[in-house]
């Protein structure tokens, strides 16, 4: 090519005829100085070739998006630039499509080479480097009727088209736009999209939360006229609309609305945005008042869109018509107790004009005692949104929405709530469904599981990340995953730490090897050891390889597989030991050293006995605190439920046992309303097992192996001469039994507090003689079961009780025993049913009574089973995740239900309230300080 066309193309921009880009006066003064002084006749060199190819480089980078943009429109002021290019291509041998717009050449939705392309037929793909084709897009629509593209060729799922593509097709404006589908002309693209595609799309109703929030964000970005703000409020609504199936995100941009008495979809309004038009406002109305209607909670704070909320009667517009309304709508079955207070509100608001802060805080007591009553129930917000829940969901939402209540309307629906945002994502709870989180230990906090998830993918731990630090999941919190989606993934994630245990041998060779070849300056710094600490460490290593060579197959394969996990690493034992024994760490930098491997050993003696004997250095604290709680081979014959049986058995025996503490001196300890005097000894097993029992814990097994490993076995060792005197034959043989497990078996005398009433309950029937003491242990056992207490507090303190009644038993005693030693409760529906007859036996001896004072004899059995035959048959199905003083007010309202049996309600609701549901009072805390006899 000869300089003489570089001056043809300047030339033209020297005719006034000839329109020009404002940005280009630059660059055709850059060329001609380069080239109008060199000879017409000169041929072009390479360097030139490159300049040139700079020049339009540069030249795109200046008018990409905007109104020279080639894609737009190759003619006008373009037009020199294209012809100048296809002259360029063909002397380069390269498409003039690279030399317009360097970008990449292939179009990955039809897999062609771009060169018989022309621009007005290309869009820019969302990455600002990718080229496709309009054909390419059409061909798309007409197959699946969805706004999607590839970004890599061959590439099985295509993706929908984002906001920055669609405005960049619907910019075109230029020749050659038209096109002809199935015998109709189109004007172009954007003509066939909003004609012929977007009427077929329908509306979904499965929009996601964060969808919707991001949505809001862009309501919110437009009151503050931030064109960096309202675009970066349109990228994160695009991340969302990408986490959507193509369905939903098309169906979502086919939203149709209504402005200036036309139809417009929200994919116009959201290009109208990108664009930062001067309407937006206006458009954005119409979508205001849809989310609105979609969640009530979701208002934006601009003025903008006051009248279109005020027209709907949303947000601040919420009247007291409309709360009216609402609270007529709530569903407060099974929950009778909160009519009155519902009630209440009612009468309130016939006396106000205005919604003040007294009806406030009065929905917000109603809130807060209905929560009291579904946590951790069927009808939980966190595991049901619909149905009973649906109008209370809806409430919180409009009164959020309305400013009178906290914007993140959760808050009133679990009210010991302290957060509004997630701590990880950063984004607000409102973003996620309410279905998505378990409600953290303390009640404080909402666990967002999907982190969990993405902590067991990264991890290998279904962790709550909540904490600056991430920790296992507690008891609690463990119970409450049952109930979501995500429990599959959590149970995925604990057959990964379902390895077989090793031998507290292992584990103490293991602690050896540890405090030989540890040593904390290596570990600080990540350094090579000295030569002297080299050697310790070698000859430990050496030792303990030599250790697991004499061990049998069969554990030295399970030490093999322990699994290491601390902060963010995971090892085996194996891996660790492989490395140590491939060679020197500064021979292989992909290894660590051999301080920071030893390091991850000390967190498996952690995980197995957090009271080892460790040489101490920085992170050993919170190795302790973050015990794995593995537990010893030699308990694998004991299961968790096994486990707990026999934890609650030492407390009850701690409890009721008369220890002989005449020379040794005693402790006194306290258990609820309960208290006793123990041995040292006696007081070290309390204090092992007491935070378990009242706080919860997912890991009895190793509360019980902790107990039997750090005491109870250490205690029948302990043959110093002081002990050997102080300590009593009894108290021997109380350990012993522990030891040997009888305590738990043939010497049992604690149970099941349900097996207890059932078999008792038959037990007073059989024998008269027994039977007021029976009933009067059925109703001490009925009001613990009442109390607001945890599961374990509970079986103890009906036991403590058991061994009351037992000592009042005399010879009938072992009789007594030997039938709940041997009784197994094949059906819960049993305990419902003796529990039913007993609270129907006292309604008919408290009326007998009252009608005849205290000198009668009445048949109050022929009483019970009359009203039974007037109730006709009870179901006691589905009261499993009812609390027990919810299963009690269920069979009052059985009870009431039937015309011929209310009349005994007032007596049962009396005995309920005033007997079984009056607080048990605690003692004070146990005292550890040693008496003297």
């Amino acid at each position: 090519m000869l300089v003489s066309r570089i001056h043809e193309f300047l030339i033209l921009f020297s005719n006034k005829e000839q329109p020009i880009h404002p940005g280009d006066a630059a660059l055709i003064d850059e060329m001609g100085l380069k080239y109008a002084s060199l000879s017409p006749d000169s041929a072009l060199k390479e360097q030139d070739f490159n300049a040139l190819l700079g020049y339009y480089a540069k030249r795109w980078e200046g008018i990409v998006d905007g109104d020279a943009d080639y894609t737009f429109n190759a003619s006008g002021v373009n037009q020199p630039w294209v012809d100048l290019a296809q002259d360029l291509g063909r002397e380069l041998k390269k498409s003039y499509l690279e030399v317009l717009m360097p970008v990449t050449r292939f179009d990955p939705d039809s897999f062609s080479k771009i060169s018989s392309h022309s621009p007005s037929s290309l869009f820019l793909g969302d990455d600002d480097k990718t080229w496709h084709s309009v054909e390419a897009l059409i061909k798309q629509l007409k197959l699946t009727g969805m706004l999607a593209i590839h970004d890599i060729p061959k590439d099985i799922s295509p993706r929908i088209l984002s906001i920055k593509e669609m405005y960049r097709l619907q910019s075109k404006t230029g020749e050659g736009l038209s096109f002809n589908l199935g015998n109709k002309q189109y004007e172009s693209f954007w003509d066939y999209l909003l004609n012929e595609i977007a009427p077929g799309w329908k509306k979904s109703e499965d929009y996601s939360p964060q969808l919707l929030m991001s949505l809001l964000d862009v309501l919110n970005a437009v009151e503050n006229k931030n064109p960096k703000e309202l675009r970066f409020a349109l990228l994160n609504l695009q991340a969302e609309i990408n986490n959507c199936t193509l369905k939903q995100a098309s169906n979502f941009y086919g939203l149709k609305f209504i402005y200036q008495n036309k139809s417009i979809y929200l994919f116009e309004i959201l290009i109208a945005c990108w664009k930062n038009d001067a309407d937006i406002e206006d458009k954005l109305v119409p979508v205001a008042q849809w989310l609105s209607v979609k969640n009530p909670a979701f208002i934006s704070t601009s003025p903008a869109f006051s009248t279109g909320y005020e027209a709907i009667n949303a947000g601040p517009f919420f009247t007291i018509s409309n709360l009216e309304e609402l609270l007529n709508q709530l569903d407060c079955r099974p929950y009778a107790h909160l009519n009155a207070p519902l009630q209440k509100i009612r009468d309130m608001l016939k006396k106000k004009s205005t919604i003040d802060k007294e009806v406030s805080e009065e929905i917000a007591a109603l809130f807060k005692s209905r929560w009291n009553s579904i946590i951790d129930t069927s009808n939980d917000y966190l595991r049901l949104t619909s149905d009973v829940n649906k109008g209370w969901i809806t409430l919180a939402q409009r009164l959020a929405g309305a400013g009178l209540i906290n914007r993140n309307y959760y808050r009133i629906l679990i009210p010991s709530l302290s957060h509004d945002t997630d701590p990880i994502t950063a984004v607000s709870l409102m973003a996620y469904p309410l279905t998505s989180f378990i409600l953290s230990n303390d009640g404080t906090q909402l666990i967002l599981l999907t982190n969990c998830v993405y902590h067991h993918k990264t991890h290998g731990t279904f962790y709550n990340c909540n904490p600056q630090v991430p920790v296992p999941l507690t008891l609690k919190e463990e119970q409450r995953l049952k109930f979501t989606k995500f429990y599959d993934d959590y149970l995925r994630a604990e057959e990964g730490k379902s390895i077989p245990a090793i031998q507290k041998s292992t584990v103490e060779a293991l602690t050896k090897l540890v405090n030989g070849a540890l040593h904390p300056i290596g570990l600080i710094y990540g350094k090579e050891y000295t030569l002297k600490e080299s050697v310790e460490a070698e000859i430990a290593y050496g030792e303990f390889n030599e250790f697991v060579r004499t061990l049998p197959e069969d554990e030295r394969e399970r030490l093999y597989q322990q699994k290491i996990t601390w902060r963010q690493d995971r090892y085996t034992v194996a891996q660790i030991m492989f490395d140590i024994q491939k060679g020197k760490s500064h021979e292989d930098t992909s290894r660590e050293c051999v301080a920071v491997y030893t390091k991850h050993l000390a967190k498996l003696v952690c995980d197995y006995n957090p009271q080892a004997e460790l040489k101490k250095f920085s992170e050993l604290k919170d190795m302790q605190a973050f015990s794995a709680r593995r537990v010893y081979r030699s308990y694998d014959g004991i299961d968790e439920e096994e486990a707990t049986r026999r934890v609650l058995i030492i407390m009850v025996s701690l409890m009721t046992h008369k220890f002989n503490c005449a020379l040794a001196g005693g402790y006194n300890l306290s258990l609820w309303d309960s208290s006793n005097s123990v041995t040292k000894t006696g007081s070290e097993l309390f204090a092992a097992a007491e935070e378990a029992l009242k706080n919860g814990t997912n890991n009895m097994r190793f509360v019980y192996a902790s107990i039997m490993e750090n005491i109870i076995i250490p205690a029948l060792q302990d043959e110093r001469v002081r002990t050997v005197i102080l300590r009593s034959t009894d108290t021997h043989e109380w350990l012993q039994s522990v030891k040997n497990g009888s305590l738990f078996d043939s010497n049992r005398t604690a149970f099941d507090p349900k097996i207890l009433v059932v078999v008792l309950s038959e037990l007073a029937t059989q024998k008269p003689e027994l039977r007021k003491s029976m009933e009067n242990f059925i109703e001490e056992a009925l009001h613990t079961l009442a109390q607001n207490q945890n599961n374990y507090q509970i079986w103890i303190r009906v036991n403590i009780k058991l061994v009351d009644l037992l000592t009042k038993l005399g010879t009938q005693k072992e009789d007594v025993l030997r039938k709940l030693r041997g009784y197994k409760l094949e059906s819960p529906h049993l305990f419902y049913e003796k529990v039913f007859d007993f609270l129907l036996y006292r309604c008919v001896y408290q009326k007998f009574k009252n009608q005849h004072g205290g000198f009668f004899t009445p048949d109050v059995d022929h009483g019970v089973q009359s009203i039974k035959n007037k109730l006709g048959e009870v179901k006691f199905n589905n009261l499993a995740d009812l609390s027990f003083t919810g299963v009690l007010k269920k069979f009052s309202e059985v009870i009431n239900s039937n015309v011929e049996t209310s009349q005994h309600r007032s007596f049962l609701n009396e005995y309920i309230e005033k007997t079984l549901g009056l607080e048990i009072s605690e003692k004070p805390a146990h005292s550890l300080v040693l008496y003297s006899s």
